[in-house]
């Protein structure tokens, strides 16, 4: 489940879409189903603000970007909370193996 909130914009069909697919991608690194918190802004003329927030049992991973292309923003903001998830993985195997 994704919680999208929007302030200087309209949310479309396509960027819904967009949203929901980048959270899926997110949710495949999860074991559990969690709650994805998406922030959408556009800063000064034509700068969008994208920010993800999932909260986990233990542990609050969070990500931003900011990109003059809405999609590409996004993307990053996805490859980084995806980068901050398999980085606490890998460290709670590395920490259950010493």
């Amino acid at each position: 489940m994704e919680i999208v909130v929007s302030e200087d914009f309209e949310l479309t069909q396509a960027i819904k879409t967009a949203i929901h697919e980048r959270v899926e991608q997110i949710k495949k690194h999860l074991k559990t189903d969690r709650t994805v918190k998406v922030f959408l802004s556009k800063t000064g003329h034509s700068l969008f603000k994208v920010q993800m927030v999932l909260n986990d049992k233990h542990k609050e991973f969070s990500s931003h970007s900011e990109n003059e292309d809405f999609y590409m923003g996004l993307n990053d903001a996805k490859a980084k909370i995806i980068r901050q998830i398999n980085d606490y993985k890998e460290k709670k195997i590395t920490k259950r193996h010493q």
